[in-house]
C-alpha cells in the first residue's frame, strides 16, 4: 500500500509543480495522460482541464476512475477521444498549462508527432499569456532523444528547461521566463503544502 501511495503521489506531482509555477492558472489541456492521479490532481487547482487521448477505452476508464476521486468534483473535467493535431486543428482554445505525457518508449513512432515543430507550433498557438507547455518524458529513455527534444522546441519557444523528477523528465517551454519560486510563493504555496507533502 504504501508504495502505492508513493506512486500515486509521484503521479500528482506532475501536474501540481506546473500549475504552482503559474500565477493564475484557469485552464488546463492534459494530453496522452495515462494515470488519473495526474489530471484529478489539477482539480485542486480549480481550473477547468480538458483531458485528450486517441484511445477511446483507455479515456472511458480514466473517466470512471475520475468519478470516483473526490477531486474530480473540484473543477470541470472533461474528456474527449482524440488525436493531439486533430482535437487543436480549427479551434481557438488557449490555455494556462498544457501537458503532454509522451508514450514509452519516447523514442517509438506513437511519440513522432508531438515532438515535431509542427507539433510545437501547434501547442503554442493554443497557450495563453505566461503559460506552460510541459512534456513528461518517461524513462528510460535516450539522451539523443532528449536532445532532439529540447533543440526542437526551442525553435518555437525562447525558454526551454528541463526538470527532473523521479519517474520521469519534464521538458518545460515557454514564452517568458519561469520564475518558479516566485510564482509559488505569490500562491500561498497552500495547494503544494498540502498535496505535495
Amino acid at each position: 500500500r504504501l508504495a502505492g501511495e508513493r506512486f500515486a503521489h509521484l503521479l500528482e506531482r506532475e501536474a501540481h509543480l506546473p500549475l504552482l509555477m503559474i500565477a493564475s492558472p484557469r485552464k488546463a489541456l492534459l494530453v496522452g495522460v495515462s494515470h488519473p492521479e495526474t489530471f484529478t490532481a489539477a482539480a485542486a487547482h480549480g481550473v477547468e482541464t480538458q483531458t485528450i487521448d486517441p484511445h477511446a477505452r483507455l479515456m472511458d476508464i480514466l473517466a470512471a476512475q475520475a468519478a470516483a476521486s473526490w477531486e474530480s468534483t473540484r473543477a470541470d473535467v472533461r474528456h474527449s477521444t482524440a488525436s493531439l493535431r486533430g482535437y487543436l486543428t480549427g479551434r481557438d482554445e488557449r490555455y494556462d498549462l498544457i501537458l503532454l505525457e509522451l508514450p514509452a518508449p519516447a523514442h517509438g513512432p506513437a511519440a513522432a508527432f508531438q515532438t515535431t515543430r509542427e507539433s510545437f507550433r501547434l501547442l503554442r498557438d493554443h497557450m495563453s499569456p505566461g503559460s506552460l507547455l510541459v512534456l513528461r518524458i518517461p524513462r528510460p529513455y535516450f539522451a539523443t532523444t532528449l536532445i532532439r527534444i529540447v533543440k526542437t522546441a526551442q525553435e518555437a519557444f525562447p525558454q526551454v528547461g528541463i526538470l527532473d523528477i523521479p519517474g520521469c523528465l519534464m521538458v518545460i517551454a515557454s514564452e517568458a521566463p519561469v520564475d518558479a519560486t516566485a510564482a509559488y510563493t505569490a500562491r500561498g504555496a497552500g495547494v503544494g503544502q498540502r498535496r505535495l507533502g
